[in-house]
């Protein structure tokens, strides 16, 4: 009797449904029973969500191809030979095993094996797989060319339910009704509403990024919330990214990746190139922009992921006296002693170290007296904040212009050369508007603070990363030698005292 193996797959599989899988195993299995084979459970592959037309790896694919070089199978059935592949290169591949291992295929529907030792066989092989490939590709062209037709009529990309959002109903190129959004306005009614919970979520996560919080606070503070991933899945740093860097959250709509290009998308996106969309936003253009621009910065620190501790290593400075005259200027990072005390110390010497709770307690104490001041609401005065919904205004006219650049070249209008310069020339006052977009979406780190009713337990609320944008906001902090004298007092205000002979906060 000759040993069978079955492999089962499908491309696309909606929130863990192995519906299309069970019909596959139930049909591959009546074969094989009608034949009078036997096929053990450890036969059987299965690869669900994985495609046979692109390069990805299909695990349980990889693991029967294996087993067949071991001569553990003569047979593998298929429900349809594209269940098995779409790529004719792997086709010969197959052709090749026969010659080998002497493994045949055979789909759910054929009587008999495909035998690849003959020419008939392998002609029919080849057939089918061409065949397939070519439906692959007419697919292929047809989603994109419905794709581009999407992005045109300002429609929300298709696929999974995106976080923050309910699914895109059927047909929502058709739909003409409207309904009424958070601000009264009017939006199509084709699904893709704000979940009021996941809303706030990332309104939330887009607000603590730009306050100074890390990704991994964003994360943690949507895991407490009871929230996860449209998939089910925990939030991490990556995930968090994902959402802050998506200008869906803006109702703007991206184009395709380029093939080619690599990265992640808080690098690839130009502002310029994104138009409006149709759908209700859940930030402002503005707050996506400064968040994009925060994400994109190559010097921003890469962690683990791990809460902050300390809230001034890295941010204070050394301000220790060196030879030459002039001060060290490198930054306190958080260390410990010997005796597992924890300290500040230069990062550029052993000149300098400080006992890290003391100095943090001071620096504390003194942003919270400065923000409970009777004039502490001047810190929050800007004259000169930009006028949102003018810049968003004018982006969308120059993203207008831009569009038309090609159909200006088309109807002879303009020629190459100029067109060129027209796109340099609308890119540059792009680049400038999306400056100004970004400062516009800078959110207030002091405002909660200063309006809170007890800013001893607001500033207790806030991340370490929150405390020290706030610190930074408001003081240059420097690390110096404290000089000779007497062990600090046992009270508050005398320890803090003694500290301020080698910490000093230096106002902005």
């Amino acid at each position: 009797m000759p040993r069978i193996a079955i492999y089962l797959r499908q491309s696309k599989a909606v929130e863990g449904d192995e519906l299309a899988i069970d019909r596959q195993r139930e049909n591959c299995l009546a074969r094989a029973t009608g034949k009078g084979w036997t096929v053990d459970n450890a036969a059987i592959y299965v690869d669900n969500n994985v495609s046979a037309s692109s390069e990805k790896v299909r695990p349980a694919y990889q693991r029967m191809i294996a087993d067949v070089k071991a001569r553990k199978f003569d047979v593998v059935i298929a429900w349809n030979l594209d269940r098995l592949t779409r790529r004719p290169r792997e086709i010969e591949d197959w052709i090749d095993l026969n010659e080998r291992y002497g493994v045949n295929l055979m789909t759910s529907e054929g009587t008999e094996p495909i035998d690849l030792s003959t020419e008939t066989g392998r002609l029919m092989l080849r057939v089918t797989s061409s065949v397939a490939r070519m439906e692959v590709e007419r697919k292929g062209r047809r989603q994109k060319e419905s794709n581009a037709q999407s992005r045109e009529l300002g429609l929300p990309p298709t696929g999974r339910r995106a976080f923050g959002y309910s699914a895109l109903g059927a047909g929502a190129k058709g739909v003409q009704s409207t309904r009424l959004g958070a601000g009264g306005t009017e939006y199509p009614a084709y699904g893709h509403e704000p979940i009021v919970e996941e809303a706030a979520a990332i309104r939330r996560g887009f607000d603590l990024l730009l306050a100074g919080a890390s990704l991994g606070t964003v994360a943690r503070a949507w895991t407490a919330s009871g929230l996860t991933t449209t998939t089910g899945k925990a939030w991490g740093q990556n995930t968090v990214r994902g959402v802050l860097t998506n200008p869906r959250y803006a109702a703007l709509v991206a184009l395709p990746r380029e093939m080619g290009t690599t990265g992640h998308r808080a690098n690839r996106y130009d502002l310029a190139a994104l138009t409006p969309g149709g759908w209700e936003p859940i930030v402002g253009v503005e707050t996506w922009t400064a968040a994009s621009e925060i994400l994109r910065d190559p010097s921003r620190r890469k962690t683990s992921g791990a809460p902050r501790r300390w809230l001034l290593s890295g941010l204070a400075t050394c301000a220790v006296v060196v030879e030459g005259g002039g001060v060290c200027g490198a930054p306190m990072k958080a260390g410990a002693t010997r005796d597992k005390v924890a300290v500040y110390r230069c990062s550029a010497s052993y000149h300098l170290a400080r006992k890290a709770d003391v100095a943090d307690e001071l620096v504390s104490h003194t942003v919270m007296a400065r923000l409970s001041r009777s004039d502490a609401v001047e810190l929050l005065a800007n004259h000169e904040a930009p006028d949102r919904a003018a810049l968003s205004a004018e982006l969308t006219a120059l993203q207008a212009r831009l569009g038309n650049v090609a159909d200006l070249v088309a109807d002879g209008t303009l020629t190459k050369d100029q067109a060129r310069s027209s796109v340099a020339r609308l890119r540059g006052q792009a680049a400038e508007l999306t400056a100004r977009l970004t400062d516009a979406g800078k959110v207030d780190t002091l405002g909660p603070l200063i309006h809170a009713a007890n800013i001893r337990e607001a500033w207790a609320a806030l991340s370490v990363d929150v405390q020290r944008a706030v610190v930074a906001a408001l003081y240059r902090v420097e690390f110096a030698t404290p000089g000779r004298g007497t062990r600090p007092p046992a009270d508050d205000e005398g320890r803090r005292d003694h500290t301020r002979r080698s910490v000093a906060l230096i106002p902005r």
